[in-house]
């Protein structure tokens, strides 16, 4: 799918900062998705926020996000409670995206993203063929709008997903 016309689809869900911070949910993992979903995150940005903690249980207390190798693992092993990182600096094939956040759980990652005028077609697209690289990373992962999001808004966005998807297998 051309950039653009992935941007007149979706702009609106990207182009004027409301307020909100949406989520696009990466759903059905694996424990061992969730782990290597977060790693390839992990690598492709060029720093997690220093404030990103985690909640050790073994420990029982805050650990910074960066103090382990995955702290991803240590979520779906049941060693740290779900958590929530910024990635800065994130790059898809060339291009950065606007910072990411990243909110793991045991059997999802959700990814969310602040709306405004950093976002442009290129953009987009980045992050579309990021999330495609990131659902084939296991074979069960859906891609999908946060459930609280308009019904109509899910419906459209998900529908511009499979379109993309399709576009970017046949090519």
């Amino acid at each position: 799918m051309e950039a653009e016309l992935l941007w007149k689809e979706l702009h609106h869900q990207f182009d004027t900062d409301d307020g909100s911070l949406p989520e696009i949910w990466i759903m059905n993992l694996s424990r061992q998705g969730v782990a290597a979903i977060f790693s390839y995150l992990q690598h492709a940005c060029q720093t997690i926020a220093n404030s990103a903690v985690f909640w050790s249980r073994e420990d029982q207390q805050d650990k910074p996000v960066n103090s382990v190798a995955n702290a991803a693992a240590l979520v779906v092993e049941g060693r740290a409670e779900p958590f929530h990182c910024v990635c800065h600096g994130l790059s898809y094939e060339g291009v950065v995206l606007p910072d990411i956040g990243v909110f793991v759980c045991d059997d999802q990652i959700a990814i969310d993203y602040r709306m405004g005028q950093e976002w442009n077609a290129l953009k987009l697209k980045a992050l579309f063929g990021m999330l495609k690289k990131l659902k084939d990373i296991d074979i069960g992962a859906e891609v999908c709008l946060e459930y609280t999001a308009l019904r109509q808004q899910r419906k459209h966005f998900e529908a511009t997903w499979e379109r993309f998807l399709q576009e970017t297998d046949d090519v």
